[in-house]
């Protein structure tokens, strides 16, 4: 099975935001994706997105939407909204997105999209492989 993949929000692509000091990605009140990608290929198996991320100041009534997608034709794997107002704003919290591939995926993708006005920075994205669980008695 894979092993644990670790980003930084500054080493992902983005269509809108900014890159700060210490690998962050700082959300610049535009609409449109904070970041995507990383773009790698994945075995079959269980696994979690998680997405350190921060609020920057107040909250709005507004979702943070992330998706987990994978070529061909950019096909929806997972999909989580997370309530603006959720977001922790004194440090990064991770942000759990559970996925399961049934194949081998490529170009799997990580995509984090902010409304208008929405101010968040994403630290790091890392990806865990779940591996079955045995219990016995």
């Amino acid at each position: 099975m894979t092993r644990y993949r670790k980003f930084l929000g500054a080493e992902l692509p983005s269509a809108v935001g900014r890159n700060e000091k210490g690998g962050l990605r700082v959300a610049d009140g535009q609409e449109g994706h904070l970041s995507f990608g990383p773009y790698i290929t994945l075995e079959a198996g269980d696994y979690v997105a998680g997405i350190y991320m921060r609020r920057i100041g107040s909250a709005h009534p507004a979702n943070v939407s992330i998706d987990v997608v994978t070529d061909p034709n950019e096909i929806e794997i997972a999909h989580l909204n997370v309530p603006h107002r959720e977001i922790l704003d004194k440090i990064a919290g991770m942000i759990a997105v559970p996925f399961s591939l049934y194949g081998d995926a490529k170009n799997l993708q990580i995509r984090v999209f902010v409304p208008a006005g929405v101010m968040i920075e994403i630290e790091e994205l890392v990806i865990i492989p779940m591996r079955a669980r045995r219990w016995t008695v």
